[in-house]
This record gives structure tokens, sequence and C-alpha cells, in this order.
């Protein structure tokens, strides 16, 4: 099993791709995770699931079979068309798709073994955002190149209790590191909805709502904001997902001294 998550990390943390920077869009510089699961199937019987893909994603995938016998791995967009049809030779099977069309995608895997079989799916996307740049202002230099920077400020996973053991409420601080730019928030919970809250510096709220999957746009006009999110459920526990990325406009360095 050490092997397995060893070969798995090689292929996810192999080198990004460089941040791409269009009239319109600014993607982000590495994949995140959306979905690890593990399978065992017999009899040649097929495994599916499905996944959502946002405007302007880029999916990637990878899977491990643990016996070499020939597995095939299908991907079929929202309206139900096969776009993917891949039989897999090696312990390891991965690709990449640019610029699919956004929805709910349904994946499956068929072994080719009449034995058991196990397998690791990991399903990444590289997420990709609208810009609309300001306008600069300089009177030295009215041409001043701009460079688009994201940092990824959050990007996990934490769990919000019932409200009967008392930890149904966590708060996160978010630290803003300019001025120009702006941050991209995406809130998504399993288990059922919950609420958010933003606030800033001054303790007011700034963004507030309640539900399952929640994302915008928050301004650099405070140098610190605070993400409070909260559980009603009396009962029943809930896992979230808070991915913030901050998008930054500087300046290009000059070349010439």
């Amino acid at each position: 099993m050490k092997a397995i998550l060893l070969l798995l990390t090689i292929f996810v943390t192999a080198p990004p791709g460089q941040c791409l920077q269009g009239d319109s869009l600014v993607c982000a510089k590495e994949f995140s995770n959306v979905l690890t699961a593990n399978y065992k199937t017999f009899l040649k019987r097929d495994v599916t699931g499905t996944f959502a893909v946002k405007d302007g994603d880029s999916i990637q995938y990878v899977l491990f079979q643990e016996n070499l016998y020939g597995a095939t791995f299908f991907l079929y967009d929202p309206a139900g068309k096969e776009i993917v049809k891949t039989h897999a030779k090696e312990k390891v099977l991965s690709g990449r798709l640019k610029g699919p069309v956004p929805g709910n995608y349904y994946y499956k895997i068929r072994s080719g073994r009449p034995f058991p079989n196990s397998f690791i799916l990991m399903l990444n996307v590289r997420t990709c955002l609208p810009y609309t740049p300001e306008p600069t202002h300089d009177s030295t230099n009215s041409a001043v190149e701009m460079d688009t920077v994201t940092t990824v400020k959050i990007d996990s996973t934490l769990y919000l209790a019932s409200t009967l053991n008392l930890k149904n409420k966590q708060s996160i601080r978010i630290e803003v590191d300019s001025l120009h730019g702006f941050l991209q928030y995406e809130i998504q919970s399993t288990g059922g909805p919950i609420k958010y809250t933003f606030s800033n510096g001054a303790a007011k709220t700034v963004k507030n709502g309640m539900g399952i999957y929640h994302t915008g746009t928050l301004p650099f006009k405070h140098s610190f904001y605070t993400l409070w999110l909260e559980n009603d459920d009396p009962v029943a526990g809930k896992h979230v997902r808070v991915t913030i990325v901050q998008y930054e406009r500087k300046r290009k360095p000059s070349l010439v001294k």
C-alpha cells in the first residue's frame, strides 16, 4: 500500500503547468483533488460514480489497478456522450481534459478480470476564473504591464459537529496580501446545508448565506477577513470543504535597469 500511495503522489505532485492568463480568464497554477475513491469489483462488474465540473475547469484523472488485467476507464459528459474510453495496459492510467463543458460528469470502471480486483481513482480539477482587470492610473507610464499572480490561501476540508456536542461553529482568518486584486471563495458541504459569514477587520458582515454550495469574490479592501461556518443540525455533523484563492495584480519586472 505504501508503494501505491507513493506512486499516486508522484502523479499528483508532478510539476504543474504555468498559470494561464487571457483577456478574461485566470487559471490556478495547480490541480486540486475533488475525489479519491477506492473500489473492489469481481466477475467483470462495473463500478460507477459522478462528479461536478464548473465552467473553465480542466480535469485530470489517475486510475491505479491492483492486478494488471486490462481494466477500461470510461468518462461521459453531462449530455451522456462518451468522451473517454481508455484501456489500462499498465498499473497506472492517467490523462487530462482541457476546457470541458460545465455540469455533472459520469465515470465507469470496467474490470477485465474475472476474479476480484481493486482500484483507486483520483479526480483533480484546475480551476479557471473570469477576471476583468481594473484600469491602472499611472501618471509616469500609462502602459504599465501587469501580471496576475494566484495564491491558494485555503484548500482544506473541516468537520462541523452537531449542535448537541457544542462544536458546530468554527472560524477561519484569511490574510490579504495586497490592495490590488480579489479573493475567490468556494464553500461546499456534504450532508446538508451550513451557514457561512464573512466579516471584515471591523467585525462587520460582508457576505453571508446558507446552503450546500457557495462561491463568489471578496475585494482587497481590508487587511484580513474572518470566515465563520456554522452547522444548525442538532444531530448530524457535516464536512465542509473551503477553497480560497487570491488573485493579485502586480507590475511586471522591468527588463531595463
